[in-house]
């Protein structure tokens, strides 16, 4: 009886091991805004602590939607590359609500002052979107 591996993984590249590794962090990351936003529930305002868990619950989402990602995408598999297309744009848009809520307190309430460093964040994250943009479409890692 031969010896036979069960399967055969193919080499990647550099560029996608690095975004594969660069999307577990990112998820990480999301896990612990989840978390950290799951804390910040207090139960003395149910609208503003609605939107907590609400928001909570879609940074696990895209978490969940990253680690799965980056399987698909080291494993070279067509729906990995397909789902990491799709969130090259929805982790920057999972940052909206955030700038959304902070442009609402700004405008409705005077102890709020607005500062552009609510939206030094979304430049690493459309940065690291248009670099998966590119990274993935190319014909190189499409086959």
């Amino acid at each position: 009886m031969a010896w036979r591996q069960p399967y055969c993984l193919m080499r990647c590249s550099t560029g996608v091991a690095v975004a594969c590794a660069f999307l577990l962090v990112l998820s990480a990351c999301f896990v612990y805004l989840a978390y950290s936003l799951v804390e910040e529930v207090s139960g003395i305002d149910l609208s503003e602590d609605t939107f907590f868990v609400i928001e909570s619950i879609i940074f696990a989402g895209v978490a969940g939607w990253g680690v799965a990602t980056a399987i698909g995408v080291w494993r070279l598999r067509r729906w990995g590359r397909n789902s990491a297309l799709w969130l090259s744009c929805a982790v920057f848009l999972v940052y909206l609500p955030n700038v959304t809520r902070y442009a609402y307190l700004v405008k409705t309430s005077h102890d709020v002052g607005w500062s552009w460093e609510i939206l030094y964040p979304l430049v690493p994250l459309f940065g690291v979107g248009i670099w998966w943009l590119i990274l993935f479409t190319r014909p190189g890692v499409k086959d």
